[in-house]
């Protein structure tokens, strides 16, 4: 009766530890090894209530994993708030959603207005989101200009 018990115990931690594993180990680098990226870009105009127009959407493979980089290179924001954008005068602003995939499943999707705000909102699967700056200080190229040379993606208004 012991040893049936051990052997249940040994199968249970064995369970635990590869489900700790796949946790900690291999969603983290699936969501940060993108095999594709998929970018919209929209104009959004002071008329709210009309559809914004989409002048961007091109999907992209041998570059999201560098793009997924350049958007989390500054690591996650603390208390940023999620209210944007704060639009100024009611003039036209581009509307990004970029959203990485491996193998077929979205494990990433970024969205920021480029206007107001400095940060791109980033909701991972299970609905966990995070704030990441796309201002990289002076003397480093903002994230649209990275996302520019990697993607030829429009640069904000």
């Amino acid at each position: 009766m012991r040893r049936r018990w051990l052997k249940i115990g040994i199968v249970v931690s064995a369970i635990v530890v590869v489900a700790a594993g796949v946790r900690f180990l291999v969603i983290p680098f699936l969501i940060s090894h993108p095999d594709s990226v998929r970018i919209v870009v929209s104009v959004v105009t002071e008329h709210r209530s009309q559809q914004p127009s989409t002048i961007f959407y091109q999907t992209f493979s041998q570059q999201a994993t560098d793009v997924y980089s350049e958007l989390v290179a500054g690591g996650p924001n603390t208390g940023m708030m999620y209210g944007c954008p704060a639009s100024f005068n009611d003039r036209p602003y581009y509307h990004y959603e970029l959203t990485f995939s491996r193998w077929g499943i979205t494990t990433a999707t970024a969205t920021s207005d480029a206007v107001g705000c400095m940060f791109f909102a980033v909701q991972y699967p299970l609905g966990a989101t995070e704030g990441y700056s796309w201002y990289r200080g002076e003397g480093h190229p903002t994230f649209w200009v990275r996302l520019y040379e990697l993607t030829n993606a429009p640069q904000p208004q």
